[in-house]
C-alpha cells in the first residue's frame, strides 16, 4: 500500500543551553546566557537547590553572572526552566 505525504521541515530557528558555567571573571564562561536564532519569546528562571528562583529574565540576550543581589553564590547545583516560542509558533 503505498501512501503520499507533505512533510515541512523549518531549519531556520534554534535555542541552545549553555553547557559549563564558572562565574570566575575569566572571561571564559562567566555568564550562563543560551544561544539562540529566530526566537520570538523567552523565559528562564533559574532556580537555587532550595527552589527560590535566583534569576529570571525574559531577554534571551541577558545571562546570569553567579550573583543574587551582588553577592557571589556558591559552588552548586542550580536548576532552570526555559519556555521559548520560534517566530514559526514552535
Amino acid at each position: 500500500m503505498k501512501e503520499d505525504f507533505n512533510i515541512e521541515v523549518i531549519k531556520d530557528f534554534y535555542l541552545e543551553a549553555p553547557s559549563p558555567f564558572t562565574p570566575n571573571g575569566d572571561s571564559n564562561n562567566d555568564l550562563y546566557r543560551f544561544e539562540a536564532k529566530n526566537i520570538l519569546e523567552f523565559d528562564l528562571k533559574i532556580f537555587n537547590r532550595w527552589e527560590e528562583i535566583v534569576f529570571s529574565t525574559s531577554d534571551i540576550s541577558q545571562g546570569w553572572d553567579g550573583n543574587v543581589n551582588g553577592h557571589a553564590q556558591n559552588i552548586d547545583t542550580y536548576k532552570y526552566t526555559v519556555k521559548a516560542r520560534s517566530i514559526h509558533g514552535i
